[in-house]
């Protein structure tokens, strides 16, 4: 019963097959066990239960050319996923890109990464909870910057420890500012 119902039900009367088969292959065997685990959190997906977590998105944010940084709130029982949605398109979902790397100052920062500079795009928060119900916050739009120029040169001479360090540290300094 249930959406998709129909769906999982053809997966497992295939699966019952495969187990009645008694010539049946190993591969047969894993390619049945894991069509069933698709099926089941598919069924799962579209037939959530339990109470949906509240999900605010802080109105505050940070945008580079590649990057963006949000902060959020979700409270509810039995939270077992939350970050950000987003994408070139509103109302983004949690089937679209998602991130759920933090970063730690004075709470929670998420960061989405791998951005096109010069875009515009939409984030909003999310919650799952371990019966597959999915909160959402207010959706924000932003644009990246493009992505900056900057380029360096080391001179050459001294101490070749000191220059490694120097031009690692020159390095990482300006892919920050160019992104």
């Amino acid at each position: 019963q249930g959406n998709a119902a129909d769906a999982l039900k053809q997966v497992i009367d295939a699966a019952q097959g495969v187990y009645d088969n008694a010539g049946a292959t190993m591969e047969e065997v894993t390619q049945s066990m894991t069509a069933l685990e698709e099926a089941m959190t598919a069924y799962r997906w579209n037939n959530p239960t339990g109470e949906m977590p509240q999900v605010s998105t802080d109105k505050r944010y940070a945008r580079g050319a590649t990057m963006a940084f949000g902060r959020m709130t979700a409270t509810g029982t039995n939270i077992i996923e939350k970050g950000f949605c987003f994408a070139t398109h509103q109302s983004p979902t949690i089937n679209d890109q998602r991130s759920l790397k933090t970063l730690e100052n004075n709470g929670l920062i998420y960061c989405l990464e791998n951005l096109e500079p010069g875009t515009e795009y939409f984030m909003r928060a999310y919650a799952i909870t371990d019966g597959y119900q999915v909160g959402y916050g207010d959706e924000i739009r932003f644009y990246t910057i493009p992505k900056g120029n900057i380029s360096y040169t080391i001179r050459e001479g001294g101490d070749a420890a000191a220059v490694q360090r120097i031009t690692n540290a020159v390095k990482t300094a300006v892919n920050y500012w160019n992104n």
